[in-house]
């Protein structure tokens, strides 16, 4: 008995693009905005170095959110960095809200 045993785990079905999306900037910014350091890329055990310096680390693969950001190394770097810099100006809540609330019923 107790939270751990309790109830089942939250998890949401990812439906739309925008979704996915959503969702890779929400865990690459929450140890931002947990105050956990001062920009994404000092948190070393996040993938946004990976993908914002083109660093190779052979323990991972590269996300399809981040490959769908261009066809070149170069194109796909810099539309990232763009993408998680705006996103940082956005409040994190709203992004876990939207992920959460702006739902489309799931199919059944």
């Amino acid at each position: 008995i107790g939270h751990f045993w309790q109830d089942r785990f939250k998890s949401i079905p990812i439906l739309t693009e925008k979704q996915l999306f959503k969702c890779a900037a929400y865990i690459e910014l929450n140890p931002f905005k947990a105050g956990f350091v001062a920009n994404p890329k000092d948190y070393k055990w996040s993938s946004y170095n990976i993908y914002a310096t083109s660093l190779h680390n052979s323990i991972i693969d590269l996300s399809p959110v981040y490959l769908s950001f261009g066809d070149d190394n170069s194109t796909r770097k810099q539309k990232y960095i763009d993408f998680i810099q705006n996103m940082m100006k956005e409040n994190l809540e709203k992004i876990k809200e939207e992920l959460y609330v702006n739902r489309e019923p799931v199919p059944r």
